[in-house]
């Protein structure tokens, strides 16, 4: 497979599908059949033709007038016998893609689906020459999605957490300990030996419980699968060494969720790359959902600033520390977040100095210019910030519609004294500059 074919895994991969989807029937009466010839199904929705231009190529039998519109542009597309085609320079990187038919939105079912915007959005991703999250042939790390009942919200409350490649492999100190071999084959499978011992603690992965009857039971083997944990006295005893985790704290920007940095940032694959390159430490990453809402009198607010800053912070800190192997002290925690989330890593890094080492802006606010909450900003937190945060990071794109409020930060940051690192990238307020964000920042932290 050529170095084509494996960045287009990525960029054609969708929350919604992986792999890319091309079986869609034109007619709904076809059923499910083993066998799809090209001209029963849609088309190819799109295909890159070179320097951000794309030819599209959509199937809509009963529509009069297609129009395609991206964030900064529209345009019209030719209709015959119910395929609509066009060529046209839409830009490079992560590009959102409206189709308007007859005057109302639709979500195309054969391009790829994110959300953004609060709602669900197709988009297309175009390469650049260096490609940060190119999938290498290396080991790659694991998405967990994580409920909790949270008592700020009010809510069942999801957040989603990067576990780097090795989060799931014994050391080999550990697997080859006191003369018994471990076999950490998937589902962390232990030789009869070691199952089967009384006298040795068996520990598996943190956050899984197995039912009392087997942990409790003496003189019978104990399963250790992948899924389950033993119970606290039997999984910490002290000979047993195992690797603890720095955790980055990351978050989104405004109209997304939990979903962004791993569906259209595909921050999973930029770390996987790192790590294996050795040019990141293996960290855990943990995504929130930002847009923090409630209703009242028929309207629905967002609480993106205080609470938002005290679910981080009573709740989601205090259970990932609990479930995970993180080593759960200032000097191995960071947050880090693009546009709005970047306004609340500045609030929490803030006003939290005593809970964070590492501070990422991306696109980046330190003041927040969307509700002009300012209980950050005072001299108080900020004539210790830079002493406080071992690092912190600020970068934005050369033509963001908001450079003119990241240049008035750095007249506040230098006013007091606050040194940090700031990069001024190529592009504007997009996933391509987030994208270099998160993949040099990454290789800044925890060392």
């Amino acid at each position: 497979m050529n170095k084509e074919m494996l960045n287009r895994e990525i960029s054609d991969s969708s929350g919604l599908s992986f792999r890319r989807t091309n079986m869609i029937p034109l007619d709904d009466s076809m059923g499910p059949v083993m066998h799809y010839p090209y001209d029963k199904v849609y088309p190819k929705a799109y295909e890159a033709t070179g320097k951000g231009t794309v030819r599209f190529h959509l199937y809509l039998p009963n529509a009069h007038k297609v129009v395609l519109r991206t964030l900064t542009d529209e345009y019209e597309l030719c209709g015959e016998n119910g395929r609509w085609k066009g060529e046209f320079f839409v830009g490079v990187g992560f590009v959102v893609i409206f189709i308007i038919v007859d005057g109302s939105d639709m979500l195309y079912p054969a391009l790829p689906i994110g959300f953004g915007g609060n709602r669900p959005i197709n988009y297309i991703e175009l390469g650049e020459e260096e490609n940060r999250e190119e999938p290498v042939r290396c080991s790659h790390g694991t998405i967990s999605m994580d409920y909790f009942n949270s008592k700020v919200t009010g809510k069942l409350e999801r957040i989603y957490v990067y576990l780097p490649p090795d989060y799931y492999t014994l050391s080999d100190e550990v697997r080859q300990s006191e003369g018994h071999a471990l076999r950490c084959a998937p589902g962390y499978t232990l030789s009869d030996e070691v199952r089967q011992s009384e006298g040795h603690a068996l520990r598996c992965a943190p956050g899984y419980t197995l039912p009392d009857e087997v942990r409790q039971s003496e003189g019978h083997a104990l399963r250790c699968a992948l899924g389950y944990t033993l119970s606290d006295e039997v999984r910490q005893p002290e000979e047993w060494i195992r690797k603890k985790y720095p955790v980055l704290y990351l978050q989104h920007g405004h109209g997304e969720n939990e979903t962004a940095w791993v569906n259209q940032g595909k921050v999973n694959f930029i770390l996987d790359k790192l790590i294996s390159e050795k040019r990141a430490e293996p960290m855990i990453v943990v995504m929130c959902n930002g847009m923090v809402s409630y209703e009242q009198d028929e309207e629905i607010f967002v609480g993106a600033v205080e609470e938002f800053e005290e679910f981080l912070t009573t709740e989601v800190i205090p259970y990932v520390e609990r479930k995970y192997r993180t080593f759960g002290d200032k000097a191995h925690r960071g947050m880090a977040g693009l546009s709005m989330g970047s306004m609340q890593t500045s609030v929490i890094t803030l006003k939290h100095q005593d809970l964070f080492d590492y501070a990422g802006i991306f696109s980046g606010f330190v003041r927040d210019v969307l509700s002009g909450y300012e209980k950050h900003v005072q001299a108080e937190y900020l004539n210790t910030y830079g002493e406080n945060i071992k690092y912190i990071f600020r970068a934005i794109g050369n033509q963001d519609i908001f450079l003119p409020y990241f240049y008035d930060d750095d007249r506040l940051l230098e006013e007091y004294h606050v040194e940090h690192e700031r990069v001024i990238y190529a592009g504007a307020h997009e996933w391509m500059v987030w994208q270099r964000c998160i993949h040099d920042f990454a290789q800044r932290i925890f060392k």
